[in-house]
């Protein structure tokens, strides 16, 4: 899950489900107060995946819980900063590659 351009940003992916066993899928967005609307659907091109479309109309943080059989898939819940400009999105981006590095840094010590 990526940070995006509010004006651009396609707020779409697939959950796949295959050798799960046996649960329900539950998606939960968090996000500013009426700013999207969930739309789930199978993808026909793939048997057991799930899509899911989300298409953000505020700039914000969107956070995006995921659960298989009520327990979050890996990585869950997955944190999505929409901004309003390209600087904004290159700082954000900025500050998580640094994020990324100081933990690379604190793993290897």
């Amino acid at each position: 899950m990526e940070n995006g351009l509010l004006r651009s940003f396609k707020g779409e992916f697939l959950v796949e489900t295959k050798g799960a066993g046996p649960g329900t899928l539950k998606i939960r967005i968090h996000g500013p107060r009426g700013a999207f609307k969930v739309e789930m659907y199978r993808d026909t091109s793939k048997e057991r995946s799930i899509g899911v479309r989300y298409n953000p109309t505020e700039a914000g943080r969107y956070i995006i819980n995921i659960k298989w059989a009520d327990q979050h898939i890996p990585g869950s819940p997955f944190d999505v900063t929409i901004v309003e400009t390209r600087e904004e999105l290159e700082s954000l981006n900025e500050l998580n590659d640094n994020a990324v590095l100081y933990q690379q840094r604190d793993a290897r010590l």
